[in-house]
């Protein structure tokens, strides 16, 4: 009975806190004054009983009457005097403002709206760490894994309605993963349009509302829905994309095709979402991601990745103490060297705390670091053991570039598909791998592969690019094998000069691929391999596996081709290359191994 209560009293504050904004809207709008709490407070209970009949369709006014006279009068006052203050507050700011700081969208952004924060309480929205972190870094493409309850949805919602009211014609839209999902956004929009400034109020009003988009008077809408189909936007704005691909990978099939083509090059695409598998469209997007974004200069058709793991958000941690097992701390130190820092005793509390009840599902929900999302146990993997085995004797951690050893790049070279190039060195007196570097690009022509190794602070001096079988394939449109094209392919480094590849090698195929996968295992124990530049490939690693035939339940002896086979693949040609000698001359063109 308490329980109903108090949903009943939740009711009727939410309804006399819409009141509130509704009323003093239209006070000031008639007579251009801030009214008082005595001038408005009767007019705010008219409305909230309205509210509540739409609502709750109650036609009972006696009954409605004393229900509300039930609530203190002057917790009622108080709901009026914050709208009151609220709006003053806004009012000041604005009206103080100077011209550039409200042409200014990061002043808007901190100063402007208001919100409903988790303790339901109607806050101004001040950025939190992470959305500091997107308000001073945006770029036009985005692909952001984050931890949950960081308020990144809440924040590219408030940013696309700042700029659907300061720009005309301006359109933003969000798919989100469900039909609750897109209500509960809508109203965010709705709240937050509502408690402006009554100066923006008048340049901009809202028009021809429907039950998914808001219409603005200078043009602009913003629109909320499960999926968009018709008409292009300059802001996409994609919530919980890995959930929706889960869920329904049709939907994220559609949005792949329709909804992200729709939008301009130079126009804004931000895809958020928490992790949800080790498979799919988000895991492939932000593989890719990892293994280019700090390495070049973003494009406006390269997406930004973020990265925001649970300790940058400051709720959570927990001042009861905590006793941490020996795994834990291993764990602790771990993550400390990663990110080269040190986290708070409370802060490790709270996570260990919440691990023991979470258990696995704190790796998708609250991860560490941008790999561990996906780092769940993958059954037909070929490596399990293997990467086990690296990660206990700590052969995945910080393997940085040694000028005194020779520099091998293994390629995986994609014709309509993912290139990957895995950059590693070989110490021959200590019989071992060093893995320092891994790349990737997706639709590139040769210039950006060969721009960005020749840039790389390397001594070139006896490297080798070791290159798959299937260089030797002719390109349809011209007739021109890709291994000369890649040789003939000149750049401009970052000296200046004119610079192509040296030392290509094309490495013999294996007919077997199991084959293959044997002898990396038996190379492993080699292998070092740097998490900081590399961990695209440690995913991959972790996630290479058989094909799985459902209708027969069992895993053949054949390689499953998707994102992680690219990675493999060409790690495979830096280990299998290492000794080869047949580096590619023009005037042997005719000596290549043909690829059938």
């Amino acid at each position: 009975m308490d329980i109903f209560q108090d949903q009943i009293t939740n009711s009727i504050i939410e309804c006399y806190v819409k009141a509130a904004h509704t009323i003093f809207d239209s006070w000031y709008s008639l007579s251009g004054n801030i009214p008082s709490c005595s001038d408005i407070s009767e007019l705010v209970l008219d409305e909230a009983i309205y509210q509540y009949q739409q609502i709750y369709e109650k036609t009972d006014l006696d009954f409605l009457i004393s229900l509300f006279s039930n609530i203190e009068e002057e917790y009622l006052e108080e709901i009026i005097s914050d709208r009151i203050v609220q709006q003053n507050s806004a009012f000041n700011l604005y009206k103080y403002a100077s011209k550039s700081e409200r042409s200014d969208f990061k002043w808007r952004m901190s100063n402007l709206y208001y919100i409903i924060n988790r303790r339901s309480e109607n806050v101004k929205f001040i950025p939190s760490v992470p959305q500091q972190i997107l308000l001073d870094n945006l770029h036009n493409k985005m692909i952001i894994l984050k931890s949950r309850q960081m308020g990144i949805t809440t924040f590219f919602t408030l940013l696309g309605l700042d700029q659907c009211i300061f720009n005309s014609f301006f359109k933003y839209a969000l798919i989100t993963q469900g039909k609750i999902e897109s209500v509960e956004a809508f109203q965010k929009i709705l709240f937050a349009f509502s408690m402006l400034p009554p100066q923006i109020h008048d340049l901009v009003n809202r028009i021809n509302d429907s039950k998914d988009t808001v219409a603005l008077s200078n043009g602009s809408s913003a629109k909320v829905s499960v999926s968009t189909r018709s008409g292009t936007v300059n802001f996409l704005h994609v919530s919980e994309y890995a959930v929706t691909d889960y869920k329904s990978p049709k939907k994220c099939e559609e949005i792949d095709t329709g909804a992200l083509p729709s939008v301009a090059k130079d126009q804004i695409v931000v895809i958020e979402s928490t992790n949800k598998g080790h498979q799919g469209r988000f895991y492939d997007k932000v593989i890719t991601s990892i293994s280019y974004n700090t390495k070049i200069k973003l494009t406006q058709l390269d997406y930004k990745l973020f990265f925001f793991p649970w300790f940058i958000e400051s709720d959570y941690c927990d001042d009861s103490g905590c006793i941490l097992t020996d795994n834990e701390i291993k764990y602790k130190l771990k993550i400390e060297a990663y990110h080269n820092l040190k986290l708070r005793d409370n802060q490790w509390n709270w996570y260990f705390k919440t691990y023991r009840t979470q258990k696995d599902k704190m790796f998708e929900e609250f991860p560490s670091t941008p790999e561990e999302p996906f780092t769940m146990s993958v059954e037909g993997a070929f490596y399990v053991e293997e990467m086990t085995l690296a990660l206990e004797q700590n052969r995945i951690g910080q393997f940085k570039y040694n000028p005194k050893l020779p520099v091998y790049f293994g390629w995986d070279l994609g014709m309509n598909d993912l290139t990957v190039i895995i950059t590693g060195q070989y110490d021959m007196i200590e019989d071992k791998w060093y893995i320092i570097d891994c790349f990737s690009g997706q639709d590139k022509g040769y210039e950006y592969y060969v721009k960005y190794l020749v840039d790389r602070p390397y001594n070139f001096r006896g490297c080798k690019n070791l290159l798959p079988h299937d260089i030797a394939v002719r390109e349809q449109s011209t007739g021109e094998g890709r291994i000369l094209k890649l040789f003939n392919t000149t750049v401009i480094d970052s000296k200046n000069r004119h610079t192509k590849l040296s030392n290509l090698i094309q490495v013999p195929r294996i007919p077997n691929k199991v084959s293959e996968i044997g002898i990396m295992r038996q190379e492993f124990s080699k292998f070092h391999i740097d998490e900081n530049n590399c961990g695209a490939l440690i995913l991959a690693l972790r996630n290479y596996r058989r094909v799985h035939y459902k209708d027969k339940q069992i895993y053949a002896d054949e390689a499953l081709h998707d994102i992680h086979s690219h990675y493999c693949d060409a790690f495979a040609q830096l280990v299998r290359g290492k000794n080869l000698t047949n580096v590619f001359n023009p005037a042997d063109i005719k000596k290549i191994t043909p690829y059938h």
